[in-house]
């Protein structure tokens, strides 16, 4: 059996795996609902159940082409929502984020040139940080519509809202950690692009590839700084009604 054919069936099992455990998920979360009288878990719950459901998805349909990133990228949004669920789900969703993790592992073995295969890391870094990406676009979202959105370092006023939503940090960090990732990825591929368009003047091909890998690891470097920065800030957040108005703050 081929490195691709395992691959590909390492990804359709993890779908599989996905399915049934999203579906102990809501089964425990209904249940609970039930014996404890409290209300809907609301319409978020739902949307962030979709995401996990969406990389194993996304890494059948993928499994077809010769491209490792794409994989890589899933398997790194999957342990994404495996480590947010630790936090709120449980464990569920850790199974199918080792087989996404094994089928971009076998899939490694498929591609043709081997140093491309050393670029995984900062592959699955995207992934990974994807899932604060899209956590903090929708925060933004809820914010341009009107809702009581605070964000990090940010003091608000409200007239009595329904609710008040504080955003995490590791929505924050986790982006300022994507831009790194994808900001280090750019550069490697610059590099190779630079490197085989002017091949035949080695010196200057040279120079262009160091040039590109050094703009790129500063530019990493300072991302990686900043989100670095706002993790130290803490998670200190809170508000305090006066009348009709509410003052929320968050640190």
């Amino acid at each position: 059996m081929t490195a691709k054919r395992i691959a590909r069936l390492l990804s359709w099992a993890a779908l599989i795996v996905c399915v049934i455990s999203l579906t102990a998920v809501i089964y425990r979360v209904r249940t609970f609902e039930a014996v404890t009288g409290t209300g809907s878990v609301g319409i978020g719950f739902y949307y962030f159940m979709a995401l996990p459901f969406g990389f194993p998805i996304a890494t059948v349909l993928v499994s077809r082409g010769t491209r490792m990133g794409p994989m890589w990228i899933c398997a790194g949004g999957m342990f994404a929502c495996a480590i947010a669920g630790l936090f709120s789900v449980g464990r569920f969703l850790i199974p199918t984020a080792l087989l996404l993790f094994a089928a971009a592992t076998a899939n490694c073995a498929a591609v043709r040139s081997r140093w491309w295969t050393l670029t995984f890391p900062v592959w699955f870094a995207v992934g990974l940080f994807t899932v604060p990406v899209l956590f903090l676009a929708a925060s933004i979202c809820q914010r341009l519509s009107g809702q009581a959105v605070v964000f990090p370092g940010e003091t608000r006023e409200f007239d009595s809202p329904a609710s008040i939503t504080t955003v995490a940090p590791f929505e924050i960090v986790g982006s300022w950690f994507f831009v790194a990732a994808v900001v280090a990825l750019t550069a490697v591929y610059l590099a190779v692009f630079f490197w085989r368009r002017i091949a035949g003047r080695k010196v200057l091909a040279a120079a262009a590839v160091v040039g590109v890998l050094l703009a790129g690891a500063t530019i990493t470097s300072l991302t990686i700084n900043r989100g670095r920065r706002q993790l130290s800030r803490g998670n200190a957040s809170g508000c305090e009604s006066s009348g009709a108005r509410t003052r929320c703050w968050s640190q």
